[in-house]
């Protein structure tokens, strides 16, 4: 089927608003220059946004682009690692043809195209890309091009450019220079154990094997399966660790003292006083627990409790390096938001979750965020709160269907398919503290060509007026390293 510009741009407009994910409120038809950080932010969504236009083919190649992209970005590489970026360029090569047959491109005689395939190699060599990609000209732009134009006159500023880009060359080589001999005039004189300690090492007939830190590079395309060193801080892939996240929320609530029917009218959590009655019967003494059909006759020991608008974090690390910091809302219906805004988070539910993949998480959406009283109201006046009970910040969410089991499907860009829960009865949720919250995620409407957007749908709603979604694991590199 053939896309058009504004059918994109619908679906792009109606992304519900995500943390750290650009909004495009016109979509990218209108879009006149885009620089690096907008094309970085349109690859986050489009796989999302094109899935059920495009045909199989198309999927497979912008699937197999998405992923070789995110993961020549890792700060740490392995043979299994250059496998999968392998596999992902072969995957766009082979699919690449689609855009051909179809007249979006007439070739793909690219530079940056043709550079993806010395990757591999160029991170065997000097290591992780962190420090060098093609955007590096992007900076070298400024110094080769803006800074000699200010130095000019204005008037004939080329050759007035070369003079000055050749002059700080030359200050640069002999600074260099400079620094190098007052190195080695500071350095103390080699003691006779040491040489022969580097003789003994080296031997007569030059260095050993064991004593490179780098194996030599060649052109042969056989030596691209033999994994060769990189002087890099960490060789292991992704370590996997338990889940500890630093949670950090306002000291002061937002809405202190706020009514639990008042929460349920304004968060749209109709069942939250519902949920508080389920979690609390758990830490009842077991002669005093009821069943789940008496819940409705139960009464809370308090009417009230704090209401925060929403809380950071820093999800694990999967490395070395630290995480960027995760922010979470759970805003009321108000002025600025006539129709609230609910994240949507991956809570750790399983003994079996862990900090990356999804077994034992599931998808939630946050209604409330919340804080149990420290006073309860009984029958015998007021009363302090037991000790068992949570002391720590809480969260209502709502849960969508399970996390299918058999993965996501290469139909659908590699992503997660899941449901939100229809019916009239009790939406399917719980009570969960604020610790088991191990990400947030980014839901994308899984629309298909029967079922396109609707002129009704909105961005602010779209989580309540569409069922099917998909859990957008390119939303950014830690979601691509956590969510598969």
């Amino acid at each position: 089927m053939k896309i058009t510009g504004q059918r994109i741009d619908r679906r792009i407009q109606v992304l519900p608003p995500t943390h750290g994910v650009r909004r495009f409120k016109n979509g990218f038809s209108n879009l006149s220059q885009i620089s690096g950080t907008e094309r970085k932010n349109m690859a986050k969504i489009l796989l999302g946004c094109v899935v059920g236009y495009m045909s199989h083919k198309g999927i497979m190649a912008v699937t197999g682009l998405l992923d070789f992209i995110y993961l020549a970005q890792y700060e740490a590489h392995c043979a299994d690692t250059f496998g999968y970026m392998k596999k992902a360029l072969k995957q766009f090569y082979d699919n690449r043809d689609f855009f051909i047959e179809i007249g979006v491109r007439k070739h793909f005689n690219i530079p940056k195209f043709h550079s993806l395939t010395h990757y591999i190699r160029s991170i065997k060599m000097f290591g992780t890309t962190d420090n060098y990609n093609t955007e590096m000209f992007e900076r070298l732009h400024i110094d080769f091009a803006k800074m000699g134009w200010r130095a000019s006159n204005k008037r004939d500023e080329f050759p007035q450019m070369i003079n000055w880009l050749d002059r700080q060359e030359k200050v640069s080589m002999y600074e260099t220079y400079q620094s190098h001999r007052t190195d080695h005039a500071s350095a103390p004189p080699p003691s006779p154990s040491s040489d022969r300690s580097v003789d003994m090492s080296t031997g007569s007939d030059g260095p050993t094997s064991s004593s490179s830190s780098v194996a030599p590079a060649t052109d042969d395309d056989s030596d691209e399966d033999e994994f060769i060193p990189v002087p890099i801080s960490s060789i292991s892939l992704l370590p996997t660790t338990p889940h500890t996240s630093e949670v950090s929320i306002s000291k002061h609530p937002a809405y202190p003292n706020a009514k639990i029917s008042l929460i349920e009218r304004v968060h749209d959590a109709r069942d939250f006083g519902y949920y508080l009655k389920l979690f609390i019967n758990q830490y009842l003494p077991n002669g005093e627990r009821i069943s789940p059909r008496q819940l409705d006759n139960f009464q809370l020991p308090f009417t009230k409790v704090d209401v925060y608008n929403l809380f950071r974090f820093h999800p694990s690390p999967i490395n070395d390096s630290q995480t960027s910091i995760d922010v979470v809302r759970a805003m009321r219906k108000s002025s600025k938001y006539p129709h609230g805004r609910f994240d949507t988070v991956i809570v750790i539910v399983g003994k079996d979750a862990e900090s990356t993949a999804l077994q034992g998480t599931r998808v939630g959406r946050i209604r409330v965020i919340f804080r149990f009283p420290k006073i309860m109201d009984t029958n015998r006046g007021p009363r302090e709160v037991p000790n068992n009970w949570e002391k720590g910040p809480m969260a209502y969410v709502e849960w969508f269907t399970s996390i299918p089991a058999n993965g996501p499907s290469k139909n659908h860009g590699l992503m997660y398919k899941i449901k939100r829960p229809s019916g009239d009865g009790v939406r399917p949720g719980a009570i969960v503290p604020l610790t088991n919250i191990r990400q947030s995620c980014m839901l994308m409407p899984g629309y298909t060509v029967r079922q396109d957007v609707e002129d009704y749908h909105k961005a602010e709603k779209v989580l309540d007026q569409v069922d099917t979604f998909f859990i957008n694991n390119w939303r950014d590199k830690y979601s691509y390293q956590t969510i598969y």
